[in-house]
């Protein structure tokens, strides 16, 4: 405080009329974005992967709001509207975006399409060398985020399985 008994009249009256100026008024906010594409992508596809290979396709606004209550990674999306949550699910809705037909067969295809949102591209994967086994055991209740992937099979879990360690 020391350094202010040091200000001249001009500079003190110039930080009194600064501090005096009024304040800008709040940004006008615009009603919630009901854009399901673009909600689902700001949202949701850092995990669930990009809307056209989305790991989520054809799930329900019931489904979405019962994850978003169950899944502890989801707790953040609890501020999205029913009139936003339905956006999304009607984005995701199959006839609005079919899934690709994948081999079951082609582990870095599989991959890409169900794992490399969350766990990176396949030739960084936060879960190489992971076996077949630890993929079924997260799969089936060690992850809670990886449930929805109960419909691979042993053999595309496998495929996976090798293709992570490569």
């Amino acid at each position: 405080m020391r350094m202010l008994g040091t200000l001249t009249s001009i500079q003190t009256t110039a930080i009194a009329a600064a501090l005096n100026a009024a304040v800008a008024p709040p940004p006008v906010t615009s009603p919630p974005a009901t854009d399901g594409a673009t909600l689902y992508a700001n949202n949701c596809s850092g995990c669930h992967g990009v809307l056209a290979t989305s790991a989520k396709l054809g799930r329900t606004a019931a489904q979405i709001t019962a994850a978003i209550s169950s899944v502890s990674a989801m707790s953040a999306l609890s501020t999205l509207t029913s009139a936003q949550i339905t956006a999304m699910a009607t984005a995701l809705s199959p006839a609005v975006t079919p899934p690709p037909v994948i081999s079951p067969t082609d582990g870095p295809t599989l991959y890409g399409y169900y794992c490399a949102a969350c766990h990176r591209p396949l030739a960084t994967s936060s879960v190489r060398r992971s076996s077949a086994s630890r993929i079924t055991s997260a799969i089936n209740g060690g992850v809670s985020q990886m449930s929805s992937l109960r419909i691979l099979t042993s053999t595309m879990i496998s495929a996976i399985a090798t293709a992570l360690n490569f």
